[in-house]
């Protein structure tokens, strides 16, 4: 194979001031982020939905879940004057959905579905994005 070819089929690196990045931050992983800029008021009329700053610090969050493909089929709603970001598997059962409540905020709310009933649900403060990658780890497993 001649070195063109070589380097076509090679993945991408992604050099950062701390650590390279030897995954692609792919397009299904950048439809959370075009979901949550619809958010984003639009400055028209009475402000409805979450605010500008409630937007930009669930983005600030998002962009430190770990690994990045816990990204992948999240949808991101405004409830309110919070954003809301889910994950759901019908198939085992589980459900994540993320609040952003104000900046500054987060809450995580959990439940696991076993033979049609909620045997496991919990509501917690978050204080870190780590604490949504451990929890986004629960429900891949």
């Amino acid at each position: 194979m001649n070195v063109s070819a070589q380097t076509m089929h090679q993945r991408p690196t992604y050099s950062s001031s701390t650590v390279r990045l030897v995954e692609p931050f792919v397009r299904e992983m950048s439809e959370v982020f075009k979901q949550l800029h619809l958010l984003i008021p639009k400055g028209i009329g009475p402000a409805q939905g979450p605010s500008v700053n409630t937007v930009k610090w669930a983005t600030e969050v998002l962009l430190r879940i770990l690994p990045r493909e816990f990204l992948i089929g999240a949808q991101v709603s405004a409830f309110q004057r919070e954003v809301h970001v889910s994950w759901e598997n019908d198939e085992k059962g589980k459900r994540v959905v993320v609040f952003f409540p104000e900046p500054g905020q987060l809450k995580i709310y959990y439940e696991l579905v076993e033979n049609d009933a909620v045997t496991e649900h919990k509501l917690v403060n978050a204080t870190s994005p780590s604490a949504i990658s451990e929890r986004l780890r629960w429900f891949i497993r």
